[in-house]
């Protein structure tokens, strides 16, 4: 077979190999990001969501500032049932790039994005980046990011979280925050069963 070398390429009779091929990125979402459409610019750089994503936990254990004090998703392997969460892909080649989109659309540092990229990984905890990680080898992608915010409940409230901690947390908001409260919960995706989900029913109708 003909071939010849030009600047780094390699070209065939066959076609073009090229050595540095496209990397495909995954973006993990559990929350927010599936259904809150006020950031266009991150929608721009993702494809459709998927719902055959690695199992994680994740609980309604972060008091949101933005969210006027709703309790929102989080991984928390302390509190939280390990759910098959969704996934898409980025449109990015590059993982800064696919970083920075998640970064902006959080409103949130770099730090408190975690990613896997070969043997590199930023991630608040190592065992489910590990899980992550096998994940995206079986589904043959060159990395993973996701939101790495963690519960923060206990330190804004000096309590620990329970179920009864956190109603009584919700029952306490005006009525406009808990309108934003009940707007979170009600919109979580449905794969999102979680204790407090269901010991909130009353508290969403």
């Amino acid at each position: 077979m003909l071939a010849r070398r030009a600047h780094g390429t390699l070209h065939t009779m066959c076609g073009r190999y090229t050595p540095h091929m496209t990397q495909r990125f995954a973006v993990l979402g559990w929350g927010s990001l599936l259904w809150d459409d006020a950031h266009p610019d991150f929608n721009a750089q993702i494809g459709a969501w998927q719902y055959d994503g690695p199992k994680v936990p994740v609980e309604f254990s972060r008091i949101s500032q933005s969210r006027h004090g709703a309790l929102t998703l989080v991984l928390d392997p302390e509190h939280g049932p390990a759910i098959e969460v969704a996934w898409t892909l980025s449109k990015r080649d590059e993982l800064g790039s696919a970083i920075e989109d998640l970064q902006k659309r959080e409103g949130t540092t770099r730090a408190k994005i975690g990613y896997v990229h070969g043997r590199e990984q930023q991630a608040r905890l190592p065992n489910i980046a590990n899980t992550i990680r096998t994940w995206s080898a079986a589904h043959n992608f060159d990395g993973v990011v996701w939101t790495d915010l963690d519960s923060n409940f206990e330190t804004k409230k000096a309590q620990v979280f329970s179920v009864q901690n956190a109603r009584a947390h919700l029952d306490g908001l005006s009525e406009q925050a808990k309108a934003a409260a009940r707007l979170y919960i009600r919109s979580a995706p449905q794969f999102i069963q979680t204790p407090l989900r269901a010991a909130l029913a009353d508290f969403v109708a």
